[in-house]
């Protein structure tokens, strides 16, 4: 019941804050230490949307962040959307997860003005682990399972798991060459 009227309470706040450039379906279920940023972008979500603390949502420079209905977004995430960012229903997020639609634009040298961006689409039923990175220009098919630690760039067919190759590599300070 506290979870209701703090969402609606939070729900108000950001109405005013942005006005139309955000929109909650129903009460969202929040806690008090997350953000929303929103500057000349827009943010929408679905009914029975769950975001938990440390969260930081911001649509910046046009930017569109869209999450359906029955979604989740665990501890520590971060989404940040220069293009767009689209979840669809029935999705969960672990926590320390991470959505970028754009890179810098980098040159001879460095770095230089601007963003490249392409869109980021989760379809429904996707379970996205703990710690994933989501890289400008994934699509990641319905019914996916994102393993935790994993870097994703580009199409993931539906219905696949994905995971990252990890190995770890223990050498001996004492014995190692210089």
């Amino acid at each position: 019941m506290f979870s209701k009227i703090l969402g609606l309470l939070n729900k108000i706040i950001y109405k005013i804050r942005f006005g139309k450039s955000i929109c909650f379906e129903g009460i969202p279920g929040f806690v008090t230490h997350m953000q929303i940023y929103v500057k000349s972008g827009k943010v929408k979500t679905g009914k029975n949307f769950v975001i938990k603390q440390g969260v930081y949502i911001a649509a910046v420079n046009g930017g569109k962040i869209n999450i359906g209905n029955n979604v989740s977004i665990n501890r520590n995430c971060i989404l940040v959307s220069h293009d767009s960012i689209s979840i669809g229903d029935n999705c969960a997020v672990g926590p320390n997860t991470i959505f970028y639609d754009h890179d810098h634009k980098f040159g001879i040298n460095g770095i230089e003005n601007g963003f490249k961006t392409a869109p980021i689409i989760v379809e429904d039923n996707c379970w996205i682990g703990a710690g994933v990175t989501i890289l400008r220009g994934t699509h990641i098919g319905e019914g996916c399972i994102i393993g935790a630690g994993t870097i994703v760039k580009g199409n993931i067919p539906a219905h696949s798991l994905v995971t990252s190759e990890r190995s770890i590599k223990i050498v001996s300070i004492k014995n190692r060459e210089e």
